[in-house]
């Protein structure tokens, strides 16, 4: 709200933009801030979805199809994330990613290759860069200089830190 006041008779959509670009903050402080899987993946899924929008509501025609191509793409990862945090909790017992104990090694293995994969489809890292552009493509370059900001850098930093972590523990 006060975004949106601050802006005062500017266009809708750059108010909505605003709003959209502070959210993906919000989502990107509790990212980096989480010590858990849960916290993480809710973060993660909050500036997803702001993204989502942000291509969604870009001007040209086919930004609506590269949105709803993203969403799914985004969803099918999203869904071997949860997996992963399956694997994560039937390998340690537990979601808190700071403090755990290793109690099934194969479980475990599977959980990091499982986050590994979803953070190159994150990053846009080989072999996942092909489906980038599509998404990427239709934004408006002021959208995408926040886009670029937040989901690269933050979910970046945030996954890297995450998997560090994770691979101190593996034996």
């Amino acid at each position: 709200v006060f975004i949106a006041l601050l802006n005062g008779n500017r266009k809708d959509r750059d108010v909505q933009s605003s709003i959209l670009s502070t959210f993906m903050l919000l989502g990107s402080v509790f990212l980096v801030g989480s010590t858990e899987f849960i916290t993480f993946f809710v973060a993660l899924e909050v500036i997803a979805l702001m993204n989502y929008a942000q291509v969604a509501m870009s001007l040209p025609v086919s930004s609506k199809e590269a949105a709803i191509k993203y969403f799914v793409q985004g969803s099918v990862f999203s869904a071997l994330f949860l997996l992963g945090m399956a694997f994560f909790f039937g390998a340690t017992g537990g979601f808190d990613f700071m403090d755990f104990t290793v109690k099934n090694q194969e479980l475990y293995v599977v959980s990091v290759a499982l986050m590994f994969l979803v953070l190159c489809f994150k990053l846009g890292a080989f072999p996942f860069h092909v489906w980038m552009p599509d998404g990427y493509s239709t934004v408006d370059r002021g959208n995408l200089a926040s886009n670029f900001l937040i989901t690269k850098l933050v979910v970046g930093y945030g996954f890297i830190t995450v998997l560090l972590r994770l691979l101190n523990e593996a034996d």
